[in-house]
């Protein structure tokens, strides 16, 4: 008997079957069942279902001789179902990757409750996906938290009674097959055919348990949908009340659900009425007149009267009063439409005024004590302007500093340090007084340089994409880039910043103008070579890894070849394959990771469904002209009034130094009751958000805290600090994030997958190989990279061998005093000759790693298998090479870490012969303790984003 029968009713659905039945049949939980039903379709879908079956033998195909409607033919699927669970999923629709599997997890764990209820994302026509805009109430609280409302993982309705506001569908949920049957639960005919089957089943649940990730992909379909269909069978929501009501009668131990029920009811038909084109004309009277019928008839004696206008809805209803109705919602577009006229003359005018302004500020003195800052388009205290700033404050403490950020980011701000909001009065009386700017990327373009103030451009990371002019011939990277605007900026910069002689040979290229390159290193790279033991234990228990386990940073880059973020990677199989001995830190781009107004100070466990929001980066590429972040944009010269059609997007920064990858801020915030549109049911079920004209909420990029048993994943995108991030990982997995020449400081393994290097090559343009000349060994497969890191190659001799001469070629300058040169030479005004003498690599000590690992040498051997090149996994004996951070020379360095110098093996089970081996002294190998408590760790100097 399989644990699941998933039901795939199909009835004019060619184009998306093929997706839907895939969708299942390739999920890694393979103990299934699916089971088709051809709803006798004029189209190919009959054809589809036969065809699947012949390749698989879990699908079971079922033609119904006449078209019986979705709910008959999900009966049918029923009657044929031996699974232990019941899944439904409409043609149309698709199972997320993994879904089963995090199911099948989340019923054992919780004890094989009669129901499971889970979350979906919609994905309209463009393939933009956006999750439930009720996703909160899916919340699996902490069990062992007692004041945590949601610590309970087993409860019924009445303990959790908000789980009636979810969209009310049956493809939500896993249903226990024994449960279904013994109630004698069916769907009724009709249009709405999920209402009086949904209602129903969560009243009458024993034990419900909820799965706090994205399941179904929920089709929005551009034409062809039920609920875009006008007809009048939309009436049948009628009938389908009468049956939820009648269940309630027949059952009095449930007639306390009465109001809520009566409430959704009033909601849904508020819905209906409001849904344009889904009424015919002639049946909008006769909606209106069964709507107050209903609204009389079901009403319960006492019922809460909803405030506002919700309140003025539910009358009209209740009266059958249709013109009223109209009248009422057309004044409410009146009012709104005015509130936005009023709002453009308000922002016109306040423009104008900080123009007038701006202009007034220009003409009085440089103020020579006064240093302005900002990173990343105002995204908080970051980067190299925040190293820099930082020294400032140490080495010149008469020049007052001040930071451009927004409210959400002021937290980030050192005590002392000046904010200054984007747009503000302040903010463009500092841009024309301030002898000292600086910045990672460009200052707005309505800014004017003054003779007598100096603009320090500090980039933010190594070029390994094309950038600046290189851009000319990529179109999916400029995206219309405009070039002269970008050189005008350009034009502004009296000194570039670089941190090896390649950056600096690049920028001089891409980026041509008169000012002076300061070959000084990389500012907020200093931590790495200052940073003790003690700050790495107690980063690691912030983050919540493990004692004793391998810290893999997974920081992936942004592709110009893609509108939309797509996973390179299934970081739950690799999790498992790795084993418990390694954790994996999953940064994601910013640019698919937006922020949140506050750093998360811990890991948290990560939602490897890839689903949420998939932001569109169709902005990618351009250069900013206004100010980010919604404030009053920046005013330009010559009097012009700036654009803000730019209000909202994400900016790129493609004539700014490297696009950064891994982002400070988290994920997208919860907007829900901030004005949106109600969910559209599937089918007509009662919808998520009663009111009307709303947008739905953005969730969490990955917001499951379910974590699979065998490995460990943790979502650090929201993190503030990469380089935090950096110190706690023994070993950095990327592509082709420039955050691989930062961490190469460190001096620990570095892996590269580059599994689609000749596309990203293609689209963006890249100024070397980095299979050719890598950090460390390269994969290509998800395959060769778990083999990479389950045969030890990852931290072997060729791993060292390749890291080495990377470390020489683009770290010549890191040794820790980059910001402390900076400050000296553009602030202080000292010579170059006098500025700190850069030390030799060779006599660098970085962080060491918490865990340090060396190649398991067997018994009379000179050495272990390395990769057999910069892609290989395996090979023959690697050459000797100098000791590191993950190669320790003696044993003393060992003791002083309290590990043994050795990695874990990808299984217990399975351990390669020369694979290495993890383990704290006097500790056994497997079962990792839990991240000690600990005090918060002193603040490192900055937080910066690389890219």
């Amino acid at each position: 008997m399989p644990r699941f029968s998933v039901i795939v009713p199909a009835y004019e659905v060619q184009p998306y079957l093929n997706d839907c039945l895939r969708s299942v049949l390739e999920q890694d939980f393979t103990d299934l069942e699916l089971i088709a039903v051809d709803d006798h379709s004029p189209d190919a879908c009959g054809a589809i279902i036969d065809e699947a079956a012949a390749c698989d033998p879990r699908v079971r195909p079922v033609h119904l001789p006449e078209n019986a409607g979705l709910g008959r033919a999900r009966n049918a699927g029923i009657r044929r179902a031996t699974g232990d669970y019941l899944l439904f999923l409409d043609g149309d629709d698709t199972l997320a990757p993994g879904s089963l599997r995090a199911i099948a997890d989340r019923l054992a764990r919780t004890g094989e409750p009669q129901l499971l209820v889970f979350d979906y994302a919609r994905v309209d026509w463009t393939g933009e996906a956006v999750r439930n805009v009720r996703a909160e109430l899916l919340r699996q609280g902490d069990p062992e938290d007692p004041e945590d409302p949601h610590a309970r993982q087993v409860f019924r309705l009445d303990q959790r009674p908000e789980l009636l506001r979810l969209l009310m569908v049956a493809w939500n949920k896993a249903y226990r097959r024994d449960f279904v049957r013994k109630e004698g639960f069916a769907f009724p005919p009709g249009f709405y055919e999920d209402t009086p089957w949904t209602f129903p089943v969560l009243l009458t649940a024993e034990s419900i348990a909820v799965l706090d990730r994205v399941c179904v992909h929920y089709r929005q379909r551009r034409r062809g949908g039920i609920l875009r269909t006008t007809s009048r069978r939309h009436l049948d929501v009628f009938e389908q009340y009468d049956r939820v009501f009648r269940f309630l009668d027949a059952r009095p131990g449930l007639a306390h659900w009465r109001p809520a029920l009566f409430q959704r009811m009033v909601d849904h038909f508020g819905v209906i009425a409001a849904a344009p084109g889904r009424l015919p004309v002639r049946a909008r009277a006769e909606f209106f007149r069964r709507a107050g019928a209903h609204h009389r008839r079901y009403r319960p004696l006492g019922a809460a009267i909803p405030p506002g206008r919700a309140r003025w809805r539910g009358l009209l209803l209740r009266l059958g009063a249709r013109r009223a109705y109209h009248l009422l919602r057309g004044a409410d577009r009146l009012r709104r439409r005015t509130a936005e006229c009023g709002l453009t003359a308000f922002t016109t005018a306040r423009r104008a005024a900080l123009w007038l302004h701006y202009r007034v500020q220009r003409c009085r003195p440089v103020d020579p004590g006064l240093a302005v800052f900002a990173a990343y388009w105002h995204r908080g205290y970051a980067c190299h302007p925040a190293a820099i700033e930082a020294k400032v404050r140490e080495l010149a403490p008469g020049l007052r500093t001040a930071w451009i950020t927004t409210p959400e980011y002021a937290h980030t701000l050192p005590p002392g340090v000046r904010r200054l909001h984007p747009g503000s009065a302040a903010y463009w009386t500092a841009l024309a007084r301030a002898r000292f700017l600086v910045n990672n990327v460009n200052f707005t373009q309505g800014m004017r340089k003054r003779p007598g103030q100096i603009h320090l451009q500090t980039h933010h990371g190594t070029p390994l994409k094309h950038m600046g002019l290189d851009l000319r011939d990529r179109p999916a990277a400029a995206r219309g880039m405009d070039f002269g605007k970008l050189l005008e900026r350009v034009d502004r910069w009296d000194f570039s910043l670089s941190a090896n002689r390649h950056t600096t040979l690049v920028w001089e290229r891409v980026y041509p103008s008169g000012y002076t390159t300061l070959p000084y290193g990389a500012p907020r790279n200093d931590v790495f070579q200052h940073a003790t033991e003690d700050e790495v234990a107690r980063l690691r228990a912030r983050l919540g890894i493990p004692a004793g386990t391998v810290a893999v940073l997974y920081a992936p880059t942004h592709r110009d070849y893609q509108r939309r973020y797509v996973p390179r990677l299934d970081l739950e199989r690799v999790a498992r394959a790795l084993g418990p001995g390694f954790t994996l830190l999953v940064r994601t781009h910013y640019f698919h990771a937006p922020a949140t107004s506050a750093a998360s100070p811990t890991g948290r466990a990560l939602d490897v469904s890839g689903h949420g929001r998939v932001p569109d980066v169709s902005a990618h590429g351009r250069v900013p002209d206004v100010s980010a972040h919604g404030q009053v944009p920046d005013v330009p010269a010559h009097g012009r009034v700036p654009d803000v059609s730019a209000h909202g997007r994400v900016l790129d920064v493609s004539g700014h130094g490297q696009v950064p990858d891994v982002s400070g801020h988290g994920r997208v915030p919860d907007v829900s009751g901030h004005g949106q549109v109600p969910d559209v049911p599937a089918h007509g079920q009662v919808p998520d958000v009663p009111a009307h004209g709303q947008v739905p909420d953005v969730p969490a990029h990955g917001q499951v805290p379910d974590v699979p048993a065998h490995g460990r994943v943790l979502d650090v995108s929201a993190h503030g600090r990469v380089e935090e991030l950096c110190l706690a990982a023994d070993a950095l997995l990327t592509d082709y994030s420039s955050l691989m020449f930062d961490y190469a400081n460190l001096d620990r393994p570095i892996v590269i997958h580059a599994d689609d290097w000749d596309a990203y090559r293609a689209a963006r343009g890249a100024y070397f190989d980095i299979t050719a000349a890598p950090p460390g060994p390269v994969s290509r497969t998800e395959d060769e990279l778990i083999a990479l890191f389950a045969g030890g190659a990852w931290c072997g001799p060729r791993s060292a061998a390749l890291r080495a001469a990377f470390r020489a070629r683009f770290c010549p300058y890191d040794d820790g005093r980059a910001a402390e040169r900076v400050v000296r030479r553009v602030f202080l005004g000292e010579r170059h000759a006098l500025l700190p003498p850069v030390v030799p690599l060779a006599e660098r000590r970085p962080a060491p790693a918490a865990v340090r690992t060396l190649p398991n040498v067997p018994a009379g051997t000179g050495g272990t298998g390395g990769t057999g090149g910069p892609g290989g996994a395996g090979g023959a004996a690697g050459p000797a090479v100098p000791a590191g951070p993950d190669r320790p020379a003696e044993p003393r360095a060992a003791r002083r870490a309290g590990v043994v110098c050795a990695s874990p093996a990808a299984s217990p089970a399975a351990a390669p012969v020369n694979a290495p081996v993890t383990a704290p002294v006097n500790a056994p190998v497997t079962a990792p303790a839990k991240a000690p408590v600990s005090a918060p760790a002193t603040s490192l100097p900055h937080r910066s984003r690389p890219h």
